[in-house]
């Protein structure tokens, strides 16, 4: 039995404030690509100690700067402008499937959040 944990990656809103791409994230980080587009769209995505190390080495982000509660997540996507609220929740739930060992699945419809006027 797993207990789901009331915590949410927030490190979508961590990026869109610095205007740094998904792309520029993995990059920087030096991580496998999966797991850092995984950390960057998907909220239930909760990073290992390994790679918040790695986060903190790259960015000085403590865990509390990126991990929040459920109510905080969901405090902050009511404060986003509808059009934007609806993206992010569309590219978090194209990475809710996952297949049997564990992996994510994503299907045709799954698509990047998009940057606008940011250089990756």
């Amino acid at each position: 039995m797993t207990i789901k944990m009331p915590v949410k990656n927030i490190l979508t809103k961590l990026l869109r404030e610095r205007d740094i791409t998904p792309y520029a994230f993995w990059k920087e980080m030096s991580i496998g690509q999966n797991t850092a587009y995984r950390l960057c769209n998907d909220p239930e995505s909760i990073p290992s100690k390994k790679i918040m190390d790695r986060i903190y080495e790259v960015y000085n982000w403590l865990p509390g700067d990126y991990l929040v509660s459920d109510k905080d997540w969901d405090a902050w996507l009511k404060s986003l402008p509808k059009q934007e609220r609806l993206e992010v929740l569309e590219v978090a739930d194209s990475y809710t499937r996952k297949t049997k060992d564990g992996r994510i699945k994503k299907d045709k419809s799954s698509k990047l959040v998009e940057f606008p006027n940011v250089a990756a």
